[in-house]
């Protein structure tokens, strides 16, 4: 079985901006220098080359030197990598780009543009996450959730007025009421259910066929990670859950979440789904989870490579889980 892989986890040469990295230059003269490396996307997905790697543009590009029309959003400033000023940007390939949703995590469709470089697409990061090291991971991750927030954040939820970008794309301002809007994450939780050498694991609706992956939810107002499992878990299988206990997290910019992995001890092991909140449940042993995760089930397929559902269930089949 191969080596367990847990994507945009964070690495320690990435420098972050939007706090700790404010730049003492102008965005302009950023951009300007020889030094600066774009990111592009389209319709949320980044440029990559045929190996699975990203492919970081000079700001002289003829991809980007267009006008605000091939634009959907302005440059971002995300970071500097060994010293290098990192940018993502979201490109037009067409009217309809700029107002396009975010597109569906699992397809695979590949998106191309005439001024592309050579073997070069704008690809579906959920399929990249198996290739990237980890600082490409951290750079798509955060231009990808950065991109998603600024597309959604054009008119300000108090007032309804127009926004503009400030602080080099972390911050957006309210040309009505000047309030200042900041980007968000939601928190995700999800639970390895476990009970009897035994893992829940469960389908949803439009997933793709014959996927089984872990359970997951959003965390609600008010609400502790800890009940946030047990509720989440209780409403989609009629599972009652007792201990939980934090394992790890993954940044997940699908559009833009923070998914806290949990471990938690089942009290019973009659599944109840309900059919509104998943597509089926079931036990599986070890013997199974192993099957799966090697990819020898015909009638399931497991979580993405990358993923932190395949982390954990990796962790607690090899009994190697934290």
């Amino acid at each position: 079985m191969e080596r367990a892989l847990l994507a945009f986890k964070g690495s320690n040469s990435f420098r972050r901006a939007g706090g700790s990295v404010q730049s003492e230059l102008p965005m302009q003269e950023l951009l300007g220098g020889n030094r600066a490396r774009i990111l592009p996307f389209r319709k949320g997905m980044p440029l990559a080359d045929d190996d699975g790697s990203l492919c970081l543009l000079s700001a002289k590009h003829s991809l980007l030197r267009g006008g605000p029309e091939c634009r959907a959003d302005p440059y971002a400033y995300i970071g500097q990598l060994a010293g290098i000023p990192i940018f993502v940007v979201e490109i037009c390939g067409d009217p309809d780009d700029s107002r396009h949703e975010d597109h569906d995590p699992f397809d695979a469709m590949i998106h191309t543009h005439p001024l592309l470089p050579e073997a070069a697409t704008f690809r579906n990061l959920r399929g990249l996450m198996g290739s990237l090291s980890t600082d490409e991971a951290e750079i798509a991750a955060t231009g990808k959730a950065l991109l998603n927030w600024h597309r959604n954040a054009r008119y300000c939820g108090r007032c309804g007025e127009a926004t503009m970008a400030t602080h080099e794309g972390w911050q957006r301002r309210c040309s009505g009421c000047g309030v200042d809007h900041f980007p968000r994450t939601n928190p995700v939780v999800i639970m390895l259910v476990e009970r009897n050498e035994q893992l829940l694991l469960g389908r949803s609706h439009h997933w793709p066929d014959l996927m089984y992956s872990l359970l997951a939810g959003f965390v609600e107002p008010g609400e502790t990670v800890e009940a946030a499992v047990r509720r989440e878990t209780m409403e989609e299988t009629g599972v009652q859950v007792g201990d939980v206990a934090y394992v790890t997290s993954q940044p997940w910019p699908f559009a833009s979440s923070l998914m806290l992995g949990c471990r938690a001890s089942a009290l019973g092991s009659r599944v109840r789904i309900n059919p509104v909140e998943i597509e089926d449940a079931k036990w599986l042993d070890k013997s199974q989870v192993l099957s799966l995760l090697c990819k020898d089930m015909p009638s399931m397929r497991p979580p993405a490579r990358g993923s932190i559902a395949s982390y954990l269930m990796h962790g607690w089949v090899t009994d190697r889980l934290e």
